[in-house]
């Protein structure tokens, strides 16, 4: 069965160029075209679509608020981006996290039938990437979007706002800053609905990147499901028995006056290890994946983001990392670091490339003085 592709670009230009080179192929897929993403979605709503490639900026409704469209209604099709962006901005964040490929304009109908063809021998295989919440906050990001966003959740509602791809504030009815943050980020199953930033927006109250947020929100949660895990497997092994009939032991409250011990958890199972070792694995990869894209240069110098040299100054780090971390003084580059501290070189390279993956490493500013190279370059040579 041939498959069917929409394409979504206002560029008229664009759509007929790169329908008609693509209807080479024919007979592995059709084109369907949209000039923005109103036309889109009603072509989704009426027929079956195997892939979407949409631009991002275009008029009526963009790519962004497609693509929330898509993702509030669960339509589960693979998106291919198109972006007049630098690739490396837009895809190093979107394809680490395997959520939207990327192909940057002009486009290369070559790489984009590639792309196409990768995305459906994936859906015949069964394997289908969408999206989730956190990769398209994360396309929000690297395109600099400035927005207020409504997100809503089994009666739940809550808003994150950006301003030129930054996360700096998120609210529910119960809370704001970082608390609302990380529980809007693990909300599943959402409807989301973008506007533009009220005329007096709320103040900043987050600090840490959306990386960093994304990371603490799965920690918090990874941690929660092993405590009920736990919890369960003690709850299991450990039955009182009360009147000759079994009864779940119940935690000691302040009105028990029986003097009863604490429920002492049994250590996990070797299936829970294994799956909480899994869960790091996945963490581990993906971080992999983003340092692959960015590596650092011994031959540049580095610089720690205002937010975790404040971290460092509060002692939260353990003493031998921090004091690694304060080797970056932007001022040595990191092979001369490397040179202070040989026996742990690799550990320093491993730190710095973790931390500008999570962008809170970057290059330092070069601060050699203009007139001093305007010297070095007009120095006459010595006869």
């Amino acid at each position: 069965m041939v498959k069917r592709v929409l394409l979504v670009d206002d560029d008229q230009a664009v759509l007929q160029i790169v329908s008609r080179w693509l209807g080479r192929y024919q007979d592995t897929f059709t084109i369907i075209t949209a000039e923005h993403g109103r036309e889109a979605l009603d072509i989704l709503m009426r027929h079956p679509v195997d892939v979407v490639v949409t631009d991002l900026q275009m008029p009526v409704m963009d790519g962004f608020e497609l693509i929330a469209h898509m993702l509030s209604e669960q339509v589960h099709i693979p998106v291919i981006i198109m972006t007049a962006m630098v690739v490396s901005t837009v895809e190093n964040r979107l394809q680490g996290v395997g959520a939207f490929p990327v192909i940057r304009k002009p486009l290369s109908v070559t790489a984009l039938h590639n792309l196409i063809c990768n995305e459906l021998d994936a859906r015949q295989q069964g394997v289908i990437q969408g999206f989730t919440l956190a990769s398209f906050l994360q396309l929000l990001e690297s395109e600099r979007k400035s927005c207020a966003l409504r997100v809503t959740a089994n009666g739940r509602v809550g808003y994150l706002y950006f301003r030129d791809g930054e996360l700096f504030h998120a609210e529910t009815g119960h809370s704001s800053g970082e608390a609302a943050a990380y529980d809007i980020l693990l909300w599943e199953a959402v409807k989301l609905q973008m506007a533009a930033l009220p005329a007096m927006p709320p103040p900043k109250t987050l600090q840490d990147r959306l990386m960093g947020l994304l990371m603490e929100a799965f920690r918090r949660r990874d941690e929660a499901e092993e405590a009920r895990l736990r919890a369960g497997a003690a709850t299991h092994h450990s039955p009182a028995v009360e009147a000759g009939r079994e009864t779940v032991p119940q935690p000691p409250s302040d009105e028990d006056e029986g003097g009863r011990q604490p429920l002492t958890a049994v250590p996990a199972t070797e299936h829970q290890m294994m799956e909480a070792a899994l869960r790091a694995a996945g963490w581990l990869l993906t971080l992999a994946d983003h340092l692959s894209f960015s590596p650092v240069e011994p031959s540049k110098a580095y610089t720690l983001a205002p937010e975790l040299r404040h971290s460092l100054e509060s002692d939260n780090f353990p003493q031998q990392t921090a004091r690694l971390l304060r080797l970056f003084d932007g001022q040595r580059t990191l092979g001369e670091l490397e040179t202070t501290v040989p026996d742990q070189a690799a550990v320093l390279t491993f730190l710095a490339n973790g931390l500008k993956a999570l962008d809170l490493l970057s290059e330092a500013p070069d601060t050699t003085p203009t007139d001093r190279l305007t010297q070095v370059e007009v120095a006459p040579t010595k006869r």
